[in-house]
C-alpha cells in the first residue's frame, strides 16, 4: 500500500491514461494491495464488528475524531513520509471536519430507516461502504477520464488526483488502525488515537470520493474544456 501512494506523482504526471480500445491502467494499477486488504477485513468479519462497536458518526464525535487524529504524531509522520505536506494534511482534517453534518448522515446499516428504495439486508457496514466505495471509483477514473478527455482539465485532473490521493491515505490510516489492533505489542497509537483513525480514514474515504463524484464526474457545462469547433 505504502508502495502505491509513493507512486502518485507519476499518475498526476501522465495525466488522461491513453490507449486505443482500452485506457491504459493507471490509477487500477495503484488498487490490488487495497483490495486485498478490503477483502481480508470483510473475510475476518472486522466491518461489522467495527460498526458494532465504534461510536455512530455524529458532527460532535467527527470533531472529537479530527482533534485525535491530528495528535497522532506516528500518523501524521507517516503520512508526511508518502508526500503529504503540512498543507495537505491540514486539508485532510479540514475536509471531514467541515462536512461534519454531511457525515452524520452516514448511519450504521442498522439505524437505515425502514421505507428505503432499497434492501437494507445488502447494505454492508458503514466502515465497509466507505472503503468499497472509495476503491470503486478509483477504479473508474481510467476509463472515465480516457472516454471523456475533451471534455477534461487541468483543473478536473487536479481533482481526480488530489481526491484519489486522499482516499488512499484515508486507506492508509484505517490499515495503520488495523495493526495496531492485531498487534498486541503496538504501542506507537493509543486505544483512543486508534478509534479515532478508525473513524477519521472512513471520514476522508466517504468525504473524497463524495467530492470525486462531483468534481470529476460531473462535468457540467461551465467545468468542461472549450469545444474544439470553431
Amino acid at each position: 500500500m505504502e508502495a502505491r501512494i509513493e507512486r502518485l506523482p507519476a499518475v498526476r504526471e501522465t495525466g488522461i491514461p491513453a490507449g486505443e480500445n482500452e485506457p491504459e491502467r493507471l490509477y487500477r494499477k495503484l488498487l490490488p494491495p487495497a483490495w486485498e486488504i478490503y477483502h481480508h477485513l470483510s473475510a475476518v468479519g472486522f466491518f461489522a464488528n467495527a460498526e458494532e462497536n465504534l461510536p455512530a458518526f455524529t458532527p460532535e464525535t467527527i470533531e472529537r475524531t479530527a482533534h485525535q487524529f491530528i495528535c497522532a504524531e506516528t500518523l501524521m509522520t507517516a503520512l508526511s513520509n508518502y508526500g503529504f505536506t503540512d498543507r495537505q494534511q491540514t486539508a485532510l482534517v479540514m475536509d471531514v471536519v467541515t462536512n461534519n453534518t454531511r457525515l452524520s448522515r452516514w448511519v450504521p446499516t442498522k439505524d437505515i430507516p425502514e421505507g428505503v428504495e432499497f434492501d437494507v439486508e445488502y447494505v454492508p457496514p458503514i466502515h465497509q461502504r466507505a472503503m468499497g466505495g472509495a476503491l470503486l471509483w478509483i477504479n473508474a477514473l481510467d476509463r472515465h477520464l480516457w472516454q471523456k478527455e475533451i471534455l477534461i482539465t487541468d483543473r478536473i485532473l487536479d481533482d481526480a488526483f488530489w481526491h484519489a490521493k486522499s482516499m488512499l491515505a484515508g486507506l492508509y490510516v484505517m490499515t495503520r488502525a488495523v495493526r495496531a489492533i492485531a498487534a498486541s505489542d503496538d504501542d506507537e497509537l493509543t486505544d483512543a488515537q486508534t478509534t479515532a483513525a478508525l473513524t477519521a480514514g472512513a471520514a476522508i474515504l466517504i468525504v473524497n470520493q463524495e467530492e470525486l463524484m462531483k468534481s470529476t464526474f460531473w462535468i457540467t457545462e461551465d467545468k468542461r474544456a472549450p469545444s474544439r469547433v470553431r
